[in-house]
């Protein structure tokens, strides 16, 4: 009889976690993927989010997007560059990497069987993907769902080519409140309802009881259901002690209550509070118990600091309570984010029932709990740490479906890639051509922009069209070079430039949101140009100043650069301010709601949303004949960065002074970072000071109220790195003239042109600048810009 799939039992025969050895090209994949990712320089982060879907038996995964969703305390870390263009291959390879990793674990034969359950009307399955390079070791041990609810399952696949030590796990953990299905409650329309239903089930089951550690075969995978556990990379080491006498008599306590009864707990308890206090204790307690006069021994506060040992003869007497006792003392050494009191006490994340280093949600105190790796250290079987513990980490998520409609996601984020050889070569003919009539920037074409099936086309090259502010059109200079393209010999040109044009909009993903939308978004309305610019020289005085070319009508815009070395390339801020309030889109939506399509302004609004406010003035990178493309309403950009540091560049003591309480402890480590601090507040010297705290204290304590950038640099002679991270570039001077005359669109060295004050801004280029690592500006910077205009077909 054919096994019927039934959600219920097919959840709970994926309950424990399972191990398993990734096979055949995949280790290999895993490897290279991880490689290329610390050739970014990064060590740990998401990376992208796989729609999910399953058609007759089979599991599929559609092209990587951005990540969606939350997932507490893990950045977005490379993710850009990983979905550019370039990384194709990378891509693919993931994308067969998580089918194949989540059919081995029967996660993906799950999904097959119950994808009509899972992917609901408002809910859609993703796979959300973790690459580490390098595991911070200084987190192994913290005990922890990362997850606010909306996590099915997870895998660790790691790339080893030996045993390692797996994760510790702590299954189906004890009640955090009385109330069992508490978690059900906070995570009720996060995850399918049917899904939700099946993990209660399992919920109902006994609690663990003891932390176990997997063992990692060479490439080995390990998979299970997220809301059934708790996790953290090995700690390899007895936890040492920290655990106060007071919080041992709690558990004490506890223990009592089941090796003897209630009311003899009661007793001692009441005992305890009396020898704290030097009171003499109730005449009506009955006489302790030999195993209750050695526990008010080891409890005693006034005793000083505990030890592993001080429970030794509590073992020894009664092997369970002193388990107990052991369980809730098996402690990581005292960190700032780690209470140092109970081992299960107050943490709140959210919402969530985050459990760190044993810390639960909620006041109430459990007993401790054995911990299999402590057995492994005393017994010396633990496996040997590798130098870096690297893996990939996939999270099966339920997401609102409105989070992954295509919109303007695949290309919200600027994008940079490198021409081919043809495109550069065609490039570098045109521009010759343009330099030889002595010209440095003009508007030279606009080319009809079409869909025939799946793919674009390009019309014959036009006179340019549409309204661009700030750009000659219809007449002088500007207007006879477009003339002069489009007739005569030549338009031999005109080849080139589709193919330059259309490998632009095709590489930056421009072309498969025009292609997936050109229907519901031109109608009979509205039709598409790509407005074609040719620059040989751009004017040096323009750099730094950031702007948007466009009233509304500009969709997007992509770059060509015709140069064989890599040079400073244009900066920007991704969804700047709006001068009337926190977000864009309210005014300016209202100023272009006639300018473009009404889908397309859909998207943009949903970006507007989504997107971080920008707080980065960031310089893109450009390779030789590199290419860099943009939303052009989700951009301020300057086509020349100002290879400077601006005038007047100071910022208020208090914002420094924020800044460097932030940013204190992780660059002078705690204790160091407290004594400064104290001195600071206090008022006393600081004893025992080296120079970059001298004269850190010189510039907190020293006269005004503001600090220069060049006080902060000279930090840096002594403490690059705490320099670099106070540096932040906060000359924002309003310019006299804007050179772009829209209203309230135009940012113009950090200021809207409404003269509203602007939140400041870090400046990469500033940083660059201080640690002397900023690229020189090319003697001519030359390229060709293409943007796609909509134009009324009328």
């Amino acid at each position: 009889m054919e096994h019927q799939p039934d959600l219920h039992r097919d959840l709970s025969e994926l309950s424990s976690p399972r191990i398993f050895q990734a096979t055949g090209d995949t280790p290999k994949q895993i490897h290279a993927l991880i490689e290329s990712f610390a050739a970014q320089g990064h060590s740990y982060g998401r990376v992208c989010s796989i729609p999910l879907s399953a058609d007759k038996g089979a599991l599929h995964l559609d092209d990587p997007l951005l990540p969606v969703g939350v997932v507490p305390g893990v950045e977005l870390s490379g993710a850009e560059a990983f979905l550019s263009p370039q990384h194709k291959a990378e891509q693919a390879a993931l994308q067969h990497i998580a089918g194949t990793l989540l059919m081995q674990s029967g996660q993906g034969k799950f999904i097959v069987d119950h994808i009509n359950a899972l992917n609901q009307d408002d809910l859609r399955l993703v796979v959300d993907v973790h690459l580490c390079a390098e595991y911070p070791m200084a987190e192994a041990g913290f005990l922890r769902r990362d997850s606010i609810g909306r996590t099915l399952f997870s895998i660790h696949a790691y790339d080893h080519d030996v045993a390692i030590p797996g994760p510790e796990i702590l299954l189906n953990p004890p009640p955090l409140s009385p109330i069992r299905w508490l978690r059900g409650d906070l995570i009720k329309g996060l995850v399918p309802p049917a899904f939700l239903t099946g993990l209660s089930a399992l919920w109902s089951q006994p609690p663990g009881n003891s932390i176990a550690c997997a063992e990692m075969p060479p490439h080995g995978c390990i998979g299970w259901i997220e809301e059934l556990v708790y996790h953290t990379q090995p700690l390899t080491s007895q936890r040492q002690l920290h655990c106060s006498r007071q919080d041992f008599a709690s558990i004490a306590t506890q223990a009592l209550a089941l090796v003897e009864n209630n009311q003899e707990a009661q007793a001692f308890w009441a005992r305890w509070l009396a020898g704290q206090t030097g009171m003499a204790p109730r005449s009506d307690l009955n006489a302790p118990s030999v195993l209750q006069q050695l526990l008010l021994h080891v409890c005693d506060a006034r005793k000083g600091a505990l030890t592993q040992a001080d429970v030794q003869p509590v073992t020894a007497m009664n092997p369970q309570v002193g388990q107990m006792l052991l369980g809730a003392t098996i402690w990581r050494k005292p960190s700032t984010f780690v209470s140092t009191k109970l081992r299960w006490e107050a943490k709140t994340q959210g919402g969530m029932n985050a459990v760190v280093d044993g810390i639960a949600e909620g006041h109430q105190k459990l007993p401790g709990l054995t911990r299999q790796m402590s057995q492994k250290v005393v017994e010396g079987t633990v496996l040997a740490e590798p130098p870096k513990r690297r893996f990939v980490r996939l999270l099966v998520m339920a997401v609102p479906r409105r989070s992954i409609d295509a919109g303007l996601r695949h290309v919200a984020h600027p994008v940079n890639f490198q021409a081919d050889a043809k495109v550069a070569a065609d490039t570098r003919t045109l521009l010759q051509w343009f330099g030889e009539l002595a010209s440095t920037y003009a508007r030279i074409c606009s080319l009809p922009l079409s869909v025939k099936g799946k793919a674009l086309d390009l019309g014959t090259p036009g006179r340019p069209m549409g309204v661009l502010p700030g750009y000659e059109n219809g007449a002088g200079p500007a207007y006879q070079r477009s003339e002069t393209f489009l007739v005569g010999e030549n338009q031999k040109l005109h080849v080139p430039l589709r193919n330059v044009v259309l490998s632009l909009l095709e590489r930056s993903g421009q072309a498969k949101y025009i292609v997936d939308n050109a229907d519901a978004m031109l109608g009979d309305k509205w039709k598409l140009v790509v407005d074609v610019h040719f620059c040989t020289k751009f004017p040096a005085e323009k750099g730094g100043y950031l702007r948007r070319d466009s009233p509304g009508n500009v969709l997007f815009s992509a770059i060509v650069y015709d140069h064989d070395q890599p040079i400073p390339g244009p900066e920007y801020v991704l969804n700047p301010r709006d001068p009337s309030g926190t977000q864009w889109n309210p005014s300016r939506a209202e100023c272009i709601k006639r300018m473009a399509p009404t889908l397309f302004l859909e998207h943009l609004g949903d970006q507007w949303v989504k997107l971080p406010l920008g707080s980065e003035i960031v310089r893109a990178p450009v390779g030789p004949h590199g290419c860099i493309a943009w939303v052009e309403e989700l951009v301020h950009h300057s086509q020349m960065p100002l290879l400077q540091h601006r005038p007047n560049a100071t910022v208020p003591k208090a914002v420094f002074l924020y800044r460097l309480g932030m940013e204190l402890h992780r660059c002078f480590g705690f204790e160091r970072a407290n004594a400064f601090q104290q001195a600071y507040a206090s008022g006393r010297p600081l004893h025992n000071a080296a120079p970059v705290e001298s004269m850190l204290m010189n510039i907190c304590t020293g006269p005004g109220d503001d600090v220069s950038v060049s006080q902060i640099e000279q930090l840096a002679q002594h403490d690059a790195a705490l320099a670099k991270a106070l540096q932040l570039e906060l000359d924002w001077q309003p310019a006299a003239q804007s050179p772009d005359p829209m209203r309230h669109v135009t940012m113009v060295d950090g200021h809207l042109q409404s003269q509203q004050p602007m939140p400041r801004l870090v400046r990469q280029v500033s940083q660059e600048l201080t640690n002397r690592t900023a690229l020189p500006a090319p003697a001519k910077l030359r390229f060709i810009r293409a943007l796609v205009m909509a134009v009324p077909r009328s």
